[in-house]
């Protein structure tokens, strides 16, 4: 039937690496440049303070532990707790005052593997709140202060994207975590199926590496309501 034909003129192309800017009134215009002034450099002198923070509670739960690839113990991880906090924080001098859930959240006992849409830096930091996960991330992050012994005492699979053996051996370790999840011991794994950021607007194709396994996931959906500045953005 003619009717039911879908052209591609009906369709709306939606890019998923544009971005939109508001730029606002004068007012908008003046308002934010002064208070960039004044809040910036507090914001990023409180973010320091708090990764700093966060990094010592890392070192001391991870003191005298030779293998970070095993599970830190049930008293170890209590130490890391106050990190969940200290997350939200950081978040906040980002300009995020709220975060609202919706649905129910997954059970942390036992853990399972959030696959959750990739958006912005930010998105770790709004989940290091909400459950306090290990991640894959690149394996350059391994070495920076603070972040990279966070990373590791939440037990994060580490890759080199340009090697392929690398991205293989992640792989391997994913599935092996999804698997040891169900018995305890290691925390909710974090895994961002679309593999790279987007604008928010859609998502991506999935890459197979969360599913491999064939594990039970939780998918959840990170949006960032805004109005002039997008989280999204990789560049200010």
């Amino acid at each position: 039937r003619p009717d039911s034909v879908v052209t591609m003129s009906s369709v709306t192309s939606v890019h998923p690496f544009s971005q939109k800017f508001e730029s606002g009134s004068k007012y908008d215009y003046v308002r934010t440049r002064i208070l960039a002034v004044i809040l910036l450099p507090l914001r990023v002198v409180c973010a320091i303070i708090i990764t700093i923070l966060g990094g010592l509670l890392a070192y001391c739960a991870t003191i005298g532990v030779k293998d970070l690839t095993v599970p830190l113990s049930p008293t170890r991880r209590r130490i890391l707790r106050p990190i969940s906090f200290l997350a939200r924080l950081l978040v906040m001098c980002f300009g995020i005052l709220y975060i609202k859930e919706t649905g129910k959240r997954p059970s942390v006992s036992p853990p399972t593997t959030w696959v959750v849409n990739h958006v912005s830096y930010l998105d770790i930091l709004v989940f290091l709140h909400l459950c306090l996960p290990s991640f894959v991330s690149k394996k350059a992050v391994a070495s920076a202060p603070s972040v990279g012994r966070i990373a590791s005492a939440l037990g994060a699979v580490y890759v080199e994207r340009a090697s392929g053996d690398s991205r293989t051996t992640a792989m391997d370790t994913i599935a092996a975590r999804q698997r040891a999840l169900p018995a305890g011991g290691y925390p909710p794994l974090l895994l961002f199926p679309e593999g790279t950021t987007s604008n928010g607007s859609v998502l991506l194709q999935f890459k197979r590496g969360a599913f491999a396994a064939g594990q039970p996931v939780q998918p959840v959906v990170i949006r960032y309501p805004f109005k002039y500045w997008n989280p999204a953005y990789s560049e200010v």
